[in-house]
C-alpha cells in the first residue's frame, strides 16, 4: 500500500508533459505531489507541480490555506462537524457548494493547461480534482486527468469529481470508494505516494553518528505536523519527564517556529531533548528512532509504515485522520490512544516490550521469498511494483531481473517440494494424513499466518508441492499442460481468469485419472484455494480470448 508514485508513469511513454496540481492546505497533498514528481522526472518526464489557487492570485491562495488549516488547527471540533456533514450531504447525484466553490478556476486552468501543453495531469487533492471534473463536463479538458487520494478512507465529495482514474490507498478501500458512487474500473489500489528517500533504509547506527545522536540509548521521534500536535509542550514535558531509562526525545517541528522557539527555552538544559525545527532529513531522523508519536495523517503514517517503524498515534483531527487510526489499529499497524498520558505510556511499552515491538514491525512486512530477494539483491518491494500487489515469481523476474526471478522461483518451488518429498517418504501416501503434507505450503503461502491479508496467488508454491509427488508426476503434468494451454494456445486474459481456468481443469483431470484419495483431495483443495486467491484479485474487467494462429 506504499510508496507507489513510481508506477503512475511506468508505461512505455517517454518524455510526457505532467502537470501535478495541488493546495497549501497541510503539507501532506504536497508531499504526495512531491513523491509523484520525483518518480515521474525519474523517469524522464517533465513535471510542473502548481498550487492551483495562485492562478488566481496570491490573495486567493492564501485565504483558502488560512480558513483551511485555521479550523483543523484551532477549532477541530467544527472541523469533524463539517466532515460529517460532509458526509451526508457528498453524493454522486448532485453537487456540493465546494465543488461550485472550485469550479470558478475552470477557465483559468484550462488556458494554462493549454498554453503549456500538459500531457497529463495529477492531483493529491479534492479541490483541483472538482475544477478539472467540471473542465470535463464543459469540454475543456483533453488530457487524462488522475486524483490521488492522501487518506485512508473515501473523503467528503470525492464521489462529486469525474476524473480518469482514483489512485487510492489500499485495496480493501476498493469497496468503501465503489459504493459512494465512483466506478470500479477507474480505481487503482497502489497506494499513497511517498518520496524515494523513504522507500530506502539507513542503518540505525549509521542515521544516529549522522545526526549526532546517541548510538546506545532507545530514541523517541515526535512529528509535529504541518497542522500542529495539540499540546505538543505539554506532550513533550510529560513524555521527558517520564523517560527514566536515559532515553532521548527529538522533536521535529517543522516550519512552526513559534513552538520550536517555546521548546528550546523549556528544554535547554536538557541534553536529552532535541527541538528541531525544518529538516530535509525526516527518514533519517526515522531511521534513527525506536518509535514515532505522530498524528494520523496519512503522508506520515505511510512514510514510516514504509520505514517499518513501531507508531504511536496521537489524537486525530475528526474526520479522516479517525478513519487513518482505524485503518491502521485494525491491521496492527500502530498504538493510539485520544488521552495524552496513555499515547506516552504506549510508546514506552513499545520501547520495553520487544515482541510488541517486533509484531508490529512484522505486520508493516513482507515474508515471502519473492519478496525478500528482490529487496535483498535490489532494494525493491515487487509488492508495489504490479498492479496486482502479488509478491510472486513472475513480478520477481518482471521487475528484479533474471537472478532475483531464479532464486524466487527456486525458493518457492523448495517451499512446496521439501515438506512433500519428505512427507511421502515417512507417510503412507495412501494414508489422508498425507493430505494436510500436500495442503499445507500452499495454504501457508496464500494465507500467512502473520500477514493475513499479504498472501500470494500460490502458482508456483502448487508446482513445487507437485513436484514433491515424484515418482508420482501426472499431477505436475497436468498443470503444467493447462497453464501452457491457456497462455500459449487458448490465450485467456485477464491473467485471475487464466490461472482459475487453468487450476480447475487441472483438479477436474486429478480427480479423473489419479486413483489416490490422499492425492485427489489434497490437489482438490490446492486448486480452491488458488482460485480463491485469484478470485479476491479478479477486477471484472474485460475478458479477452484468442488463439494461437489468430495472434
Amino acid at each position: 500500500m506504499v510508496h507507489l508514485s513510481h508506477i503512475l508513469f511506468r508505461k512505455e511513454l517517454n518524455g510526457l508533459k505532467i502537470l501535478i496540481l495541488s493546495c497549501d492546505t497541510g503539507e501532506g497533498h504536497n508531499s504526495a505531489g512531491k513523491a509523484i514528481k520525483e518518480a515521474a522526472e525519474h523517469k524522464g518526464h517533465s513535471v510542473t507541480m502548481i498550487d492551483m489557487f495562485l492562478l488566481s492570485g496570491k490573495g486567493t491562495s492564501h485565504a483558502v490555506s488560512g480558513a483551511y488549516i485555521g479550523i483543523v488547527k484551532h477549532i477541530p471540533f467544527f472541523f469533524g462537524l463539517l466532515y460529517k456533514v460532509g458526509m451526508l450531504i457528498s453524493s454522486d447525484k448532485r453537487k456540493s457548494p465546494v465543488y461550485f466553490a472550485n469550479a470558478l478556476l475552470c477557465k483559468k486552468l484550462s488556458a494554462y493547461i493549454e498554453s503549456n501543453g500538459f500531457d497529463a495531469v495529477v492531483t493529491p487533492h479534492l479541490y483541483p480534482a472538482d475544477t478539472l471534473s467540471c473542465m470535463k463536463r464543459k469540454n475543456l479538458l483533453h488530457i487524462p486527468a488522475v486524483a490521488v487520494g492522501t487518506d485512508y478512507t473515501c473523503i467528503p465529495f470525492w464521489e462529486e469529481t469525474n476524473v480518469d482514474y482514483y489512485v487510492i490507498p489500499h485495496d480493501d478501500l476498493t469497496d468503501e470508494f465503489a459504493k459512494r458512487g465512483i466506478p470500479e474500473n477507474k480505481l487503482l489500489p497502489l497506494g499513497i505516494p511517498v518520496r524515494q528517500a523513504f522507500c530506502t533504509r539507513t542503518a540505525k547506527a549509521a542515521a544516529r553518528t549522522i545526526l549526532h545522536l546517541p548510538s546506545d540509548v532507545p530514541i523517541f521521534l515526535v512529528m509535529s505536523g504541518s497542522m500542529g500536535f495539540g499540546k505538543l509542550a505539554v506532550f513533550a514535558a510529560e513524555l521527558a519527564i517520564r523517560c527514566h531509562n536515559n532515553e532521548h526525545i527529538v522533536i521535529i517541528c517543522g516550519n512552526n517556529t513559534k513552538i520550536k522557539r517555546i521548546l528550546q527555552n523549556e528544554f535547554k538544559f536538557n541534553k536529552r531533548v532535541h527541538v528541531i525545527g525544518y529538516t530535509n532529513q525526516v527518514s533519517l531522523f526515522m531511521d534513527a528512532c525506536d518509535v514515532i508519536y505522530t498524528k494520523p495523517g496519512g503522508l506520515t503514517s505511510t512514510e514510516a509504515l514504509v520505514k517499518n517503524i513501531p507508531i504511536v498515534h496521537t489524537a486525530p483531527i475528526p474526520g479522516c485522520e479517525a478513519a487513518n487510526v482505524a485503518f491502521f489499529k485494525k491491521r496492527h499497524l500502530s498504538v493510539s490512544s485520544k488521552r495524552l498520558s496513555k499515547q506516552i505510556e504506549l510508546g514506552k511499552i513499545m520501547i520495553e516490550n520487544k515482541e510488541l515491538n517486533a509484531e508490529m514491525i512484522r505486520a508493516q512486512r513482507r515474508e515471502l521469498f519473492a519478496y525478500w530477494i528482490p529487496k535483498l539483491l535490489k532494494n525493491i518491494d515487487i509488492c508495489t511494483l504490479p498492479d496486482d500487489h502479488n509478491p510472486g515469481v513472475s513480478n520477481a523476474f518482471m521487475y528484479g531481473g533474471f537472478l532475483c526471478g531464479i532464486l524466487s522461483l527456486i525458493c518457492e518451488l523448495a517451499k512446496g517440494f521439501i515438506p512433500v518429498y519428505i512427507g511421502q517418504k515417512c507417510l503412507d501416501i495412501n494414508s489422508l494424513l498425507f493430505v494436510p503434507v500436500l495442503v499445507a505450503p500452499v495454504f501457508g503461502h496464500a494465507f500467512p499466518f502473520l500477514q493475513k491479508q499479504k498472501g500470494g496467488k500460490a502458482i508456483t508454491a502448487s508446482f513445487g508441492v507437485l513436484l514433491g509427488l515424484f515418482p508420482e508426476l501426472h499431477p505436475a503434468v497436468y498443470l503444467a499442460f493447462f497453464f501452457i494451454f491457456f497462455s500459449v494456445v487458448v490465450i485467456i486474459n485477464p491473467h485471475s481468469l487464466r490461472s482459475i481456468l487453468t487450476f480447475g481443469f487441472f483438479a477436474f483431470n486429478v480427480l479423473l485419472t489419479i486413483k489416490t484419495a490422499s492425492i485427489q483431495i489434497g490437489c482438490f483443495i490446492i486448486a480452491v484455494i488458488v482460485i480463491y486467491r485469484h478470485l479476491i484479485k479478479h477486477n471484472n474487467g474485460p475478458v479477452r480470448i484468442s488463439i494461437l494462429h489468430q495472434r
